[in-house]
């Protein structure tokens, strides 16, 4: 194995063209953690700072909806882009995590639940960096 990096013979530097990056903030910031590079501490503040996308039975819904996961545990689902939101859901609608939190109702908020990265985030650590980052 060489000891340096050596460029790729067979492609000449002008013809990479880099794929547009359409990873959110926290999106990055959960693949990174699953990847070992990056510690899960920091995902908290990166839920605060996120635009998330939350169920919306109709156009003009505004509250937070909880489901049951398989144990029946009641958890909000949100996403970090459009192409994360369910087939199933009749609706979305933007939040940003800062005024999500105190929605929650105690529920634990689910990120992502079709993948391909899923977290779940106690509702009590979220509202505790909340308060943390409000003073």
């Amino acid at each position: 194995m060489p000891e340096q990096a050596a460029p790729n013979a067979r492609r000449h530097a002008t013809e990479y063209r880099p794929t547009p990056e359409r990873r959110t903030e926290l999106e990055r910031a959960l693949r990174l953690v699953r990847a070992g590079f990056r510690e899960e501490a920091t995902l908290p503040d990166a839920v605060l700072r996120a635009e998330l996308l939350v169920y919306a039975a109709t156009p003009d819904d505004d509250t937070v909806t909880a489901f049951p996961n398989p144990d029946g545990e009641l958890m909000v689902p949100a996403c970090t882009a459009e192409e994360r939101v369910p087939a199933a859901w009749p609706g979305w609608r933007r939040v940003s995590g800062w005024d999500l939190v105190p929605q929650l109702n105690g529920h634990p908020l689910l990120v992502d639940p079709e993948g391909p990265v899923t977290a779940t985030f106690p509702a009590e650590l979220l509202r505790a960096r909340l308060s943390a980052a409000i003073g």
